[in-house]
């Protein structure tokens, strides 16, 4: 009498079929925004070295307009800087998470990690928070935005805190 083949047990629940979008702005956009860090870091070194130089050559130095002048760079970097760098490239959706590639880095949250997800009219940014970090979504650059947009108000219910607007 033959012996039978044991066989292999079949997995009592079928492995889940996970769902992915992905929304990306265009590649030549994203390398204006790296080129705009690349200018701004420049401009901040270069500004800083040339009051430095200045300094250990007891050159004039006017406190009132190096004040000025940093005052300008400070308002410069928080109103392009902070936006280029929190500005999100490319968003995976999930069923159970999201991820967003910023330029230097990469976060992927679950549902419940976000705390709210804005769309003001007026402005260009969509907002989601997390516990950790804002991010910009910018509204132009994304071609299916609204969709984006959806699908992440769809989860609304998981998010931790409500909107309270």
């Amino acid at each position: 009498m033959a012996k039978k083949k044991k066989q292999a047990p079949t997995p009592a629940q079928p492995d889940v079929f996970e769902a992915k979008v992905v929304y990306q702005r265009a590649r030549w956009k994203h390398g204006m925004r790296i080129f705009g860090i690349v200018l701004m870091l420049v401009l901040n070194v270069s500004l800083v070295m040339s009051d430095y130089e200045r300094a250990s050559k007891s050159l004039h130095f006017s406190l009132p307009h190096e004040l000025i002048t940093y005052l300008a760079l400070l308002l410069l970097d928080t109103t392009v800087l902070m936006p280029l760098l929190f500005e999100v490239d490319k968003i995976e959706v999930f069923n159970d998470s999201i991820v967003l590639n910023a330029i230097f880095w990469t976060a992927k949250l679950k549902w419940d990690d976000i705390q709210y997800f804005k769309t003001p009219p007026m402005l260009k940014f969509a907002v989601l928070k997390s516990q950790r970090c804002y991010y910009l979504i910018n509204k132009r650059d994304l071609k299916q935005f609204s969709v984006l947009a959806e699908s992440v108000l769809k989860h609304q219910d998981q998010f931790k805190l409500k909107e309270k607007t």
